[in-house]
Parts: structure tokens; sequence; C-alpha cells
């Protein structure tokens, strides 16, 4: 056990319960608020960062003779960069047939 108690990898566990929630939130309550999609793309595409940020940490931190938390970090925000960097690029032109369907 790396702390004995609750650390921060379960703080980023219950992040991402809470992103996946907050997406599936307006489909399941089947009343859907204006711009629902929108929110739903980003949270869901984050959500998907996380896991993959989440597989990067995990990776790293089996290289032998590296330092841990280095290699960690360092992946994870190798991982998130990237993410950002494609959330910020693509979601806003998948979305954009939605904006402008009528309701």
């Amino acid at each position: 056990m790396l702390f004995g108690t609750f650390g921060p990898f379960h703080v980023l566990a219950v992040v991402s319960l809470v992103t996946i929630a907050l997406g599936l939130l307006p489909v399941i309550l089947r009343r859907p608020k204006k711009n629902w999609y929108e929110h739903h793309a980003y949270l869901m595409s984050w959500s998907y960062v996380g896991l993959a940020a989440a597989a990067a940490a995990e990776v790293t931190s089996r290289v032998p003779d590296s330092p841990f938390w280095w290699m960690v970090v360092g992946g994870s925000l190798v991982v998130v960069a990237l993410g950002q960097r494609l959330i910020n690029t693509k979601v806003p032109g998948i979305v954009e047939p939605f904006r402008r369907m009528k309701r």
C-alpha cells in the first residue's frame, strides 16, 4: 500500500466518478437543458482523458530504476496536455451539428 490511507489516487478516482456521473446525468434524467450535448461531450471526453492518464501513470510507474513520482506525474501530465489539445480542437466541431438542430 502506497499511502496506507486515502491518497491522491483515490481522489482522482472520485473525480473520475463525478465526471462520468455529470456527463450521464442529462441523459439519464431525460430532462436535458439547452446545450446538454455540449456538456456531455466535454465531460465524457475528459473522463476518457482521465482514464488514459491513469493508464500512463501505471505504465510509467513500472519503468525500472526510475523516480516514481516524476514518472507518474510526468506521464499523466503529458496525456492530460494532449487530451486538452484534442478536446479543445475536436469537440467543438463534433457538437456543432447539434447546435443547428431544431428541437
